[in-house]
């Protein structure tokens, strides 16, 4: 039972700690004794012995003298501020004389107690300047993590705007090499170097932040590539699908936090360019047939002004025969021996049949109407496919 209950006071709540810095020992003690029960209490005989011990002992209060030998209270204070601004420093002084008291607070002392002092009223004052130290150092903590939250949310809004730019940019390509230039300049923005590659049924686009790509380089991303999804090697990183490598350079500068928000930021980029790299195919082959469908377009135009060409001069040619069939008919009366009552009515019975034959070609199926209007759609589908159908 012993054992456990010195075993739960060894893991008792952390204790402030007090430095007591003076050269009588009578006042060490009895300093001591007073903060003894509610704080970690250390002694030094000089300053020296206290500027020694400052680092490893790390106090949240110190108790000074003013006179002391080799560096005297005052100096000590000063050298103490040059590396801790905001730790408590109380001089407890025999000096009486106003002069002294200022030569304390102008060191960089907080507080000034002469001997012999009020215990009680000590103890209170350091209670309550280490409770101000205390809610000062959280004060200042909170206030940090507030900066932190905001620049993470800053950040992360500006870093949620380069993925959407890219997106929207991107979902505009018209091509390999456009979307390669649209995904290069989302992942510079995050502020690395970086080199991507898109792998197209063609051939393979490969673009750097740093202008064109090396041999070397060229060589890595294409052996990289088969790396899996995500592949990191020292403070680079690779990202591949199956149509898109992303390759970060990140600084040794660079925070674990950063690095982390950069290779997220990364993968979501990949991920939307391969996405974005469907898109591209789609357009790009519906351009292609949009180009071949255009060429039949313009040759069944073609085609259709030949034909109305051609029907037009075969009017004109059955007109002349017929006419040269009623000419030669008629020119053989003579020879025929028959009345003119006979000749005419040849003449018009021939005459009736040619414009029947010439109504039949030209008027009834309204040929040239018909011929017109394919020509018409021809050219308006001709104009529709100057754009991109996707």
């Amino acid at each position: 039972m012993l054992n456990r209950s010195t075993q739960k006071q060894d893991q008792s709540p952390y204790r402030s700690k007090v430095m007591v810095v003076d050269d009588d020992e009578i006042s060490r003690q009895l300093l001591r004794e007073i903060f003894a029960d509610k704080y970690e209490v250390v002694t030094c005989s000089s300053g020296k012995e206290s500027l020694a011990k400052l680092d490893t002992f790390k106090p949240d209060l110190i108790l000074m003298d003013a006179a002391m030998p080799e560096i005297d209270g005052y100096e000590t204070c000063r050298r103490i501020r040059l590396k801790f601004t905001a730790l408590p420093i109380i001089f407890v002084t025999s000096h009486q004389s106003l002069e002294e008291h200022l030569k304390a607070y102008e060191a960089g002392g907080n507080d000034l107690f002469t001997k012999p002092v009020d215990p009680l009223i000590l103890l209170h004052k350091v209670n309550l300047a280490i409770q101000q130290k205390s809610d000062k150092e959280q004060l200042v903590h909170q206030v940090r993590s507030l900066q932190d939250m905001a620049m993470n949310f800053l950040s992360s809004s500006g870093e949620s705007s380069i993925l959407l730019n890219f997106v929207r940019n991107g979902g505009q390509a018209k091509s390999y090499e456009s979307l390669a230039q649209h995904l290069l300049d989302a992942a510079t923005e995050f502020g690395t170097e970086c080199c991507i590659m898109l792998r197209h049924p063609d051939d393979q686009t490969i673009y750097t932040s740093h202008g064109e790509p090396s041999h070397l380089e060229m060589t890595i991303m294409e052996k990289m590539s088969g790396m899996g999804r995500l592949f990191e090697f020292k403070r680079q990183f690779i990202v591949n699908y199956d149509h898109v490598s992303i390759m970060i350079t990140t600084s040794p500068q660079e925070s674990p936090e950063k690095i982390g928000r950069i290779r997220d930021n990364t993968v979501i980029l990949a991920e939307s360019a391969q996405g974005l790299y469907e898109i591209v195919s789609m357009r790009i082959e519906s351009m292609k047939r949009a180009e071949q469908m255009q060429i039949a377009v313009i040759a069944a135009g073609t085609a259709v002004e030949k034909v109305s060409t051609n029907h037009k001069r075969l009017l004109l040619d059955t007109r002349i025969l017929l006419q040269q069939l009623v000419d030669k008919v008629e020119s053989t009366y003579s020879r025929l021996n028959i009345s003119r009552s006979d000749e005419s009515e040849i003449s018009v019975n021939m005459n009736e049949s040619v414009d029947e034959i010439l109504s039949l070609l030209s008027t009834e199926n309204n040929f040239d109407d018909e011929i017109a209007k394919v020509h018409e759609a021809l050219s308006v589908e001709n104009k529709n496919n100057d754009n991109c159908l996707f």
